[in-house]
């Protein structure tokens, strides 16, 4: 309920306002976005407590990239123009691609759910939570994802306050390649450090 009114406050701002300037259209993509991956958030959230771990991230770690992969695919071939408008509408589709597999994945196991048991009907055996249990494991997960997601876009999103637009780039691609730095360290530390 916060994100979707976060959202219509977002587009009732942008649209009927000259505060985003050159940037309107990202910022309008930005509102439509915040309600779909809270969506989507939950819903991976609640599959996973169903026991269907890889159904849990099929949204947003294989549709919404290959949206994006596609998008950029068909700005490539120059069937889409090249502008921050078709950038937003990319995202904004790929956001909710990704959301709607995510609900619809959701929509096949949640039969797998039972209904809130009565304390003699309880058996140490059940196989998934009640409803209840689940939507609130649910809805702490999803909260605890948006701040992982929160927590990596940090540094961007407060570069991007303080400086500009092309800062804000720059961060961003040395924050990866610090990433991959990393990751190549912690392997050789890995399979050094026990000799």
């Amino acid at each position: 309920l916060a994100a979707a009114v976060l959202a219509v406050a977002g587009l009732l701002t942008f649209l009927l306002t000259d505060l985003g300037g050159i940037y309107t259209a990202t910022l309008i993509a930005a509102a439509l976005v915040l309600p779909m991956a809270v969506a989507r958030q939950f819903a991976e959230a609640l599959i996973l407590g169903t026991k269907r771990t890889v159904r849990s991230i099929v949204g947003s770690q294989l549709i919404f990239p290959m949206g994006l992969i596609l998008g950029a695919g068909l700005a490539a071939l120059t069937l889409i123009p090249r502008s921050p408008q078709s950038v937003a509408l990319i995202y904004v589709l790929s956001m909710a691609a990704s959301a709607a597999v995510s609900l619809l994945l959701l929509r096949g196991g949640w039969s797998r759910i039972r209904p809130r048991a009565r304390p003699e009907q309880a058996t140490p055996d059940a196989p998934l939570p009640s409803r209840g249990a689940l939507m609130r494991s649910g809805l702490n997960f999803g909260l605890v994802s948006i701040g992982f997601v929160i927590g990596t876009h940090m540094d961007v999103l407060l570069v991007g306050l303080l400086a500009g637009p092309e800062d804000a780039a720059l961060v961003r691609v040395s924050a990866r390649v610090a990433e991959a730095i990393g990751l190549v360290r912690g392997v050789s530390m890995m399979h050094y450090l026990p000799r």
